[in-house]
């Protein structure tokens, strides 16, 4: 009876008569991290917004993972700060930057204990990733009080350990962000500078391995990229305020004690979530995007830690965000 069941079915499959529909849903897995603003991504999902458009998507929390869920592909895609996916290449993996979707504008927080002499050349500074995203916010501050990395020991932890290094004195200066970088203002820490005071220094986007992307549909690809858009659309209607407080206190977050409505205001302000102009102009061809890429290439170059050459050109392909984006236009 087995036999003759499997007969049949290869019998089906072979006939040529099998469609995509008939083919088993593949579920994309996307990495995204508690941080405010990637919210947009568990709006997609919790809303609906990809499953309408066909797709079958699941957000994966990668905390505590770093990058290590891109690279061992247990996500098919990733947000992320543009910095890491620079990381991931630096190991001789191959990436592609899909687009910049948001940045860092005061979310990430440079705290020191010594609010009249934030730093000295000689001070151990802990990171929560030490990696060319949070190298890019160190380098610039550093610059402003004449140092450089060479100057300066950088030591990593994961964000909830950092809190405790810091606190235990174990490093003078640390750079954390929010929600994790609040318990440690509230033990004293002074912020004596944040991502909002070198705009653009820490971007954010959406990104993978080169062939796990090219594995994928291009318009599932479209499809993802505009479920992103619609979502954060969607958030900035003051209707649907107290729904988007509920999903990322549940999705984003996950804490056992939600944050309010005023906590969420105040992260809020510390990023920049791009809206459809600002979309077009970072990922135009040489625009705010490439200019990061080739400066933090610069970065790298000069502080003797280039590991692996690489250039906007070779890292960034937006021409379907910049589709989605041309065809959301056209249907106005």
């Amino acid at each position: 009876m087995r036999l003759l069941v499997l007969v049949i079915l290869l019998s089906y499959c072979c006939s040529g008569t099998v469609t995509a529909a008939d083919a088993v849903k593949r579920t994309y897995k996307i990495g995204t991290c508690p941080w405010i603003a990637w919210a947009p991504i568990n709006i997609a999902e919790v809303k609906g917004m990809w499953k309408k458009r066909g797709l079958d998507v699941e957000v994966v929390n990668q905390l505590g993972e770093d990058t290590g869920a891109i690279e061992q592909k247990r996500v098919d895609l990733a947000i992320d700060m543009i910095g890491n996916f620079i990381g991931i290449q630096q190991k001789g993996i191959d990436v592609t930057v899909l687009g910049e979707l948001d940045w860092s504008n005061g979310g990430d927080k440079i705290i020191s204990r010594n609010k009249l002499t934030p730093t000295k050349a000689g001070d151990t500074i802990g990171v929560y990733h030490n990696d060319p995203a949070v190298t890019m916010l160190l380098v610039k501050y550093l610059q402003s009080h004449k140092l450089t990395l060479n100057d300066v020991k950088v030591v990593e932890y994961d964000p909830e350990a950092l809190n405790g290094h810091f606190i235990l004195g174990a490093v003078s200066t640390i750079i954390s962000y929010e929600p994790f970088s609040l318990q440690a203002e509230k033990d004293g820490g002074f912020v004596v500078a944040t991502s909002a005071s070198f705009p653009g220094c820490m971007p954010e986007g959406l990104g993978g391995r080169r062939e796990v992307i090219a594995s994928i549909p291009k318009e599932d690809l479209k499809h993802i990229i505009a479920g992103w858009i619609e979502a954060v659309d969607w958030s900035r209607n003051p209707a649907n305020w107290v729904e988007y407080c509920a999903i990322v206190n549940k999705h984003t977050f996950a804490e056992p004690t939600p944050y309010d409505s005023d906590a969420i205001k105040e992260m809020l302000t510390n990023v920049s979530i791009h809206d459809h102009t600002t979309l077009i102009a970072r990922n135009t061809v040489g625009g705010g995007l490439s200019q990061f890429i080739d400066e933090t290439r610069m970065v790298l170059n000069n502080a003797k830690m280039l590991k692996s050459d690489f250039s906007a050109s070779t890292l960034v392909d937006t021409t379907l965000l910049q589709t989605v984006l041309a065809e959301a236009k056209n249907l106005k």
